[in-house]
């Protein structure tokens, strides 16, 4: 029997890959049944679908076809399940990611499958079904004991699933040649994602990571095998995607020192919660080849509704400053338009990440409520409370709320935007100088006069770049030796001269 799998990838340019790792982790499961040949087809989901993909997605040689369904891809997922079943009837097209909970079944075919949430052991059921009768469709599901299963036939009457397990389900090891084999685009590739745990410990009302009761567990000697085989592979620049590296400080650790061992040339990504890090952990880090470790602040504001976002405040000042100095490359992490906020409360945010902290990047992501999260009720209107409230746009990214009107969001959006991009600019050309907030605002606010207020809005991190190189090259020379601007005249001091235009 053929199975074959879509992976939709973006931001190649970023992350240059085109395997995802939930299709990878579905096809390592599923391949342990030598019955099932599995194919991946990746899928570019910033560009059109070609016809010569759809072609071969339609081929009658494949009996069941996995479509992921994320907010992003979501239309192309509907075309391409469309199309197929107009092309191929007779395929088995299961839909599974995180926007299946919240399918309206008026927008599909009536035939699909849906699957939430952890989809290895649903399709391994579904393929065995389809192995046993070839005949089995939308319509056979009730046979299955699975929750996590449905169609327009066998709605659930709850399509929220919390996994009780707490071991990751396991296939083929990642990376192994077994799985090289899978994919159909077999271009040499030298960046990955990978997970060493799954879920997440706390409980962040807008995050879509809390799927699970407890935490997803991968054995420390998988791990090992699996990293190794990373280091085969040639792979320079490995993304953990676990939301807290380990999912606990002692696993996280350990993780990085086997990634310190096995492949200290290739550069990690991760994350890890402000709370967790202590001088042993700071101790790790200095010796990890870091690309960057991402410290999820998103606020510092204690007007934010706990359920929200859960600070210790006072933890994470003592412990993010002792990263200030040493040679760890990190990444803090802020959320414009958090209920509860205001711009107040973001440039007190700013301001203590910015003087407490110095990361060596500052960001400040606009706010996205996602379905079926805690917090998309202050949208949806079914919160208890009815003084929290949340606006959103046409892409469920917040515009307003109780805490803030919808022109104090856009001064905040603009705010963040123009600050953390300057910051990042300036800590790029000189990473050791000290970058104080007042000033680095005073700057801000006398230079940009001429910004386009709709690419500063937009989050746009590339254009912001553009703008402020080309503002600090029209500084005159009794203007950067200002001491107002002293973070400038360090910065032109360590190669940003005007002699060099």
């Amino acid at each position: 029997m053929n199975v074959t799998l879509i992976s939709f990838y973006n931001r190649f340019k970023e992350y240059s890959t085109k395997y995802s790792l939930g299709t990878l982790k579905l096809a390592a499961y599923i391949g342990k049944n030598e019955d099932i040949e599995v194919n991946i087809i990746p899928i570019n989901s910033e560009e059109e679908i070609a016809k010569e993909v759809l072609d071969k997605l339609s081929d009658p040689k494949i009996d069941v076809l996995g479509i992921p369904n994320y907010m992003w891809t979501e239309r192309l997922a509907k075309q391409i399940s469309k199309e197929v079943k107009k092309r191929n009837p007779k395929t088995l097209r299961l839909i599974g990611g995180p926007s299946t909970p919240s399918v309206d079944f008026s927008d599909w075919n009536s035939d699909e499958i849906f699957i939430i949430g952890e989809g290895e052991e649903a399709l391994q059921q579904i393929c065995q079904a389809k192995l046993d009768n070839p005949g089995f469709n939308a319509k056979n599901i009730n046979q299955l004991m699975s929750n996590n299963i449905f169609s327009e036939t066998h709605n659930l009457n709850d399509r929220h699933v919390l996994y009780t397990n707490s071991q990751i389900p396991r296939g083929i090891p990642l990376f192994s040649d077994e799985i090289e084999t899978m994919k159909t685009d077999k271009t040499p590739e030298d960046f990955a994602w990978y997970e060493t745990t799954r879920g997440c410990a706390y409980a962040c009302g807008y995050c879509g990571h809390k799927t699970r009761n407890n935490l997803g567990d991968v054995a420390l000697d998988i791990i090992e095998k699996e990293i190794k085989n990373i280091g085969k592979r040639g792979i320079k620049r490995l993304f953990i995607v676990d939301p807290i590296i380990g999912g606990k400080p002692d696993k996280g650790k350990e993780v990085l020192k086997l990634c310190n061992s096995e492949i200290p040339d290739t550069q990690i990504i991760a994350y890890l919660r402000p709370e967790m890090l202590d001088n042993e952990f700071v101790d790790i880090l200095k010796k990890c080849n870091l690309e960057e470790m991402r410290f999820g602040i998103q606020t510092l504001n204690p007007n934010v509704p706990g359920w929200v976002r859960s600070n210790s405040i006072k933890i994470i000042t003592r412990e993010l400053s002792k990263l200030k100095g040493e040679p760890v490359n990190w990444r803090a992490e802020l959320i414009v338009g958090l209920p509860g906020d205001d711009m107040e409360g973001l440039r007190d945010s700013i301001r203590t990440v910015v003087n407490e902290f110095q990361p060596t990047v500052l960001a400040a992501y606009h706010l996205t409520a996602i379905k079926g999260t805690k917090l998309y009720s202050l949208v949806d209107g079914s919160n208890k409370d009815k003084s929290q409230w949340l606006r959103v746009n046409d892409n469920s990214q917040a515009v307003e709320s109780y805490s803030y009107t919808e022109e104090e969001f856009w001064k905040m959006a603009r705010y963040s935007n123009g600050i953390t991009s300057l910051y990042n600019l300036l800590k790029k050309y000189c990473p050791t100088k000290t970058i104080d907030y007042d000033k680095l605002e005073q700057f801000v606010f006398k230079t940009w006069e001429d910004v386009d207020p709709k690419r500063i809005i937009q989050f746009d991190d590339e254009y912001m770049e553009q703008y402020w190189q080309r503002k600090l090259k029209e500084l005159t020379h009794e203007e950067i030796n200002n001491s107002q601007t002293w973070a400038i005249r360090e910065q032109q001091s360590e190669g940003y001269s005007r002699e060099d235009d």
